[in-house]
């Protein structure tokens, strides 16, 4: 669940957060990373689920990778029927230890995977947990599971908003 106010005041965007989101930090060291290595990446934060299909349309990419297991698993059949194209990527950016505490992760993680989701998760434990729970399920599962580390830009002063930084500068 988001925290009460409009998007981009809670920090998972830099638009209007006091301070940037692991999942913000996340998404913004991952484009960095793709570009890096020559794959176009652009980052995009939508208000809600229902608002994908619009900047994937405009966008126009191969494939997509949503931050974070916070889309509702029946929304991909409807993604998937108007882009049936595209490649859908699920990516968890926590370990295991903080998965614990979120009751829906690993549901939802099989639930992606029926929808041709691929899940990837940048924590080899929970990966394996996940591989785990995929082959102990009596369920056909078509998605795939993949390990997608975080990358850490060394040059992350430069993708982190500047009043933060000065911030932190500052207390520390």
């Amino acid at each position: 669940n988001r925290p009460p106010g409009p998007p981009g005041s809670w920090g998972y965007s830099h638009g209007g957060g006091d301070l940037p989101s692991g999942m913000s930090v996340s998404v913004r060291q991952m484009v960095v990373a793709l570009n890096n290595i020559g794959i176009e990446a652009k980052a995009v934060s939508v208000q809600d689920n229902n608002f994908i299909h619009q900047e994937v349309e405009t966008y126009d990419p191969t494939h997509v990778i949503v931050e974070g297991f916070w889309v509702v698993p029946e929304k991909f059949k409807v993604l998937a029927a108007m882009s049936p194209n595209r490649v859908w990527i699920v990516r968890c950016h926590s370990n295991t230890e903080f998965l614990a505490h979120e009751g829906t992760v690993f549901g939802w993680a099989l639930d992606y995977l029926e929808q041709y989701v691929t899940v990837a998760f940048n924590s080899p434990t929970a990966l394996h947990a996940i591989q785990n729970l995929r082959r102990e399920s009596s369920v056909l599962r078509t998605g795939h599971v993949v390990y997608l580390p975080n990358y850490y830009d060394l040059n992350v002063h430069t993708s982190l908003p500047r009043e933060w930084l000065q911030k932190r500068v500052i207390r520390h």
